[in-house]
């Protein structure tokens, strides 16, 4: 930095700015040709902020020095777009310290970050890059801002990840470097060890850094699937900095969805918008948590409106909403629109397209369709395991291609061993496609041990027991607890009920099952058609009738628009 040879003529620990300032001056004063001075003063004055005239008149006189330092001149740059706004006197100036100093890595870490963000030039920006950190290869603020440019702008994940691994070995990394190398490992297939030792090295380094151990927290809750270990880290998290949004809003979707308790989840939300009232993730998170605790559907769709218009361009927020349009209100026509928004807001999201997907394939479009939009998210996210486990379940329930389906389980649990819903899918494809009633048993037990509340899984368990184990008094204990995780999971309501006609015959218990089941989901055509077939086999012929009739009028399909 120009001017550090001098600091110790003007600059002491404890002594406070005018004091330093004046002892900048009467060096300045002293000296007045001195290049290391003038530049030095004018930083001292720039990082604050202070009289701002007075530092552009030192940094022009140590630019027209005999041979100005290129830091000196990267640093006038820097004042001059950041303070004065003169993009192009600052780029003139960045292209003179390039000039200067060929071999800065300063400088030209400074002009391929002006060519990114200012100019767009891709190119430019790799190839001063590139030269930057030729000339210095520890330097780690280079190394950095080239990940960061190989990450969002290059899109190359495993250039970026080794960009990352070289700042991080020189001791100079922020906590946010670790999160984002650990989330580059996940995402470029390393090993769940792997992204772990990354995140406990940054947690080392950084060890009360609140961003760290929430990153942790999520990897625990996601990747290892041990909900208690992550719970623990979560409140590690609150305790460095219990004002931190971020970690309150991925505690209380914790939860919700892992311990089931969105009371608790709420309250966490609650006090997120007591320190910012207009957060869009924390409005987002309570509109979502509304939807999960099963509030009134008026009181959820306001939250989702006020969430849409604090953050009008958040794609996922409006992937939300079509869900709850979706699954809660039954209004299909305006969910696909909201869907559509969605893409049309957040491009290639791997999250959003592939919640439409999901759409789509509830809605009974057409495969080709529905399988042209998943093969765009998993383009978007190679490393979805979610987006690869949906994938399969076209292929397996769709297109009827088991090996193919099967290949992509294994893909996806290999990214998500402990995901309880890929286990359960690929074990039902193990149990219905492949006969081995014992592989998908083992599977089955591995998904529940995974989470023991997941609903979805549960009622697959409970079905496989009822259907190839003939097991009825564990199926009946399987569906209740199913239904015990989750009330009003049609799918599983539509199962027991089922159960409860074919194999108790226990018709009132059955009906009363089919009622929640339409209650849980009026819109589901196959459901209502169900109810349609019990109520004419037990001779309720007219009843039967009209049921169906309701049934042909609900089209899961959604209305194309040309």
């Amino acid at each position: 930095m120009a001017g550090t040879r001098y600091s110790g003529l003007v600059r002491e620990e404890g002594i406070d700015a005018p004091t330093t300032e004046s002892r900048w001056q009467a060096a300045v004063e002293a000296d007045p040709g001195n290049h290391g001075l003038l530049a030095g003063y004018a930083l001292f004055l720039h990082r604050l902020g202070r009289d701002p005239d007075l530092t552009e008149q030192l940094y022009e006189r140590a630019a027209r020095c005999e041979h100005p330092a290129p830091q000196s001149l990267v640093n006038f740059a820097l004042f001059v777009h950041s303070v004065r706004g003169d993009t192009e006197r600052a780029e003139a100036l960045l292209g003179r310290a390039v000039q200067i100093g060929p071999r800065d890595a300063f400088a030209l870490t400074t002009y391929a970050w002006f060519q990114e963000v200012m100019h767009h030039d891709v190119d430019s920006a790799e190839g001063l890059y590139e030269r930057a950190i030729a000339a210095d290869p520890t330097r780690a603020d280079s190394l950095l801002r080239y990940a960061r440019f190989l990450h969002s702008k290059r899109r190359d994940l495993q250039r970026a990840c080794d960009a990352y691994a070289r700042a991080i070995e020189t001791g100079r990394a922020g906590p946010e470097d670790f999160g984002r190398f650990a989330f580059l490992l996940r995402k470029t297939g390393h090993s769940a060890e792997e992204v772990e030792a990354a995140l406990l090295d940054g947690m080392k380094a950084h060890p009360r850094n609140a961003g760290l151990i929430s990153e942790y927290a999520s990897f625990l809750q996601f990747v290892r699937r041990d909900f208690d270990r992550a719970e623990a880290s979560y409140r590690q998290a609150l305790e460095a900095d219990p004002h931190r949004l971020m970690t309150l809003n991925r505690y209380a979707l914790f939860l919700a969805t892992a311990r089931s308790d969105p009371a608790r989840g709420l309250e966490l939300i609650r006090k997120a918008l007591e320190i910012d009232p207009d957060d869009p993730t924390s409005l987002r998170c309570r509109a979502v948590l509304l939807m999960g605790s099963h509030a009134h559907p008026a009181e959820t769709e306001a939250a989702f409106l006020q969430a849409v218009t604090a953050d009008p361009a958040n794609a996922r927020l409006i992937s939300s909403h079509a869900v709850f349009l979706e699954h809660v209100l039954g209004d299909l026509e305006r969910s696909e629109e909201a869907h559509r928004r969605a893409i049309q807001v957040g491009g290639e999201d791997a999250h959003v397209l592939g919640a439409y997907a999901s759409f789509l394939l509830r809605a009974e479009a057409g495969p080709d369709e529905v399988e042209e939009i998943m093969k765009r998210a998993l383009a978007a996210d190679m490393a979805s395991a979610r987006n690869v486990g949906r994938y399969a379940l076209l292929l397996q329930t769709v297109r009827h291609d088991p090996a193919k389906a099967e290949r992509m389980y294994l893909r996806a649990l290999r990214m998500a061993p402990g995901q309880a819903l890929l286990l359960a899918r690929y074990a039902s494809l193990l149990a219905s496609d492949r006969g081995d009633h014992d592989a998908a048993q083992a599977m089955y037990e591995r998904a529940i041990a995974a989470d023991p509340n997941e609903a979805a899984s549960l009622g697959s368990y409970a079905a496989f027991l009822e259907i190839h184990r003939q097991d009825y008094d564990a199926a009946q204990a399987m569906y209740e607890r199913a239904i015990a995780a989750d009330p009003n999971h049609a799918a599983n309501l539509c199962r027991y009920a089922s159960f409860l006609q074919n194999c108790r015959r226990d018709l009132q218990a059955a009906e009363r099952m089919y009622k929640r089941m339409i209650a849980a989901d009026p819109n589901h055509r196959a459901n209502l058609e169900q109810y349609a077939r019990f109520l004419a086999s037990c001779g309720r012929v007219a009843s039967a009738s009209r049921w169906l009739a309701r049934a042909q009028r609900v089209s899961r399909r959604r209305t194309r628009q040309t």
